[in-house]
C-alpha cells in the first residue's frame, strides 16, 4: 500500500503531473478522495432504506409488501423489513466505514436482486437500470477496498 492508502497511488508508478502545481493539489487531496466516494456511496443508499422502514413503521407498508411478494420474495413484509434495514443501516455502515466489507456485501447483494428481479425484466436498459448497476459497481469496489484510512475500522484498529 502507497502512502497509507488501501490501493496504488499514481505515485507509486512515477507517474509524475503535467504541470508542477498539480502534484501539490493531488497530495492534498488524495487522501480525501476514496472516503469522500465511501461516503457518497453509502449516503446514497440510505434514503431507499428509510423510505422503506418509515413505511413499517408507520404502518402503511401493506402496499410495499405486495409489491415485494409479487416479485417473488415472499413473505412480502419479512423480505420488505430485510431490505429496509440492509439500505438504511448498511448505507450508513459504508458511509461510516464500520464493518464496510460486510455492509457492503449486503447493500450489492441487494442491489443486484433489485437488478436482477425488479429492474431488468420491466425492459431496457433505461437510467434505473444504469444507475442501480453503477452503484452496485461502486458497492463492489467499496468492497474490494476496505474502510480505508479515515474511517470507524481505523480507529478501532480492526477491519472484516
Amino acid at each position: 500500500m502507497a502512502g497509507g492508502m488501501p490501493f496504488a497511488s499514481a505515485e507509486s508508478k512515477d507517474l509524475r503531473p503535467m504541470y508542477s502545481f498539480l502534484g501539490r493539489v493531488h497530495s492534498t487531496l488524495r487522501p480525501i478522495g476514496y472516503p469522500v466516494m465511501r461516503i457518497a456511496v453509502g449516503l446514497t443508499v440510505v434514503p431507499h432504506g428509510w423510505q422503506k422502514l418509515s413505511l413499517l413503521l408507520a404502518g402503511h407498508a401493506a402496499g410495499m409488501a405486495r409489491f415485494f411478494a409479487a416479485h417473488g420474495y415472499v413473505p412480502g413484509m419479512f423480505w420488505l423489513t430485510v431490505v429496509a434495514l440492509i439500505e438504511f443501516f448498511g448505507g450508513l455502515m459504508i458511509a461510516a466505514g464500520f464493518l464496510t466489507r460486510l455492509a457492503a456485501l449486503a447493500v450489492g447483494i441487494d442491489l443486484l436482486l433489485a437488478l436482477l428481479t425488479v429492474l431488468l425484466p420491466q425492459g431496457g436498459f433505461g437510467l434505473p437500470n444504469q444507475l442501480i448497476l453503477m452503484w452496485g459497481f461502486m458497492v463492489f469496489g467499496i468492497g474490494c477496498l476496505g474502510s480505508g484510512r479515515f474511517s470507524v475500522d481505523a480507529l478501532i484498529g480492526k477491519e472484516l
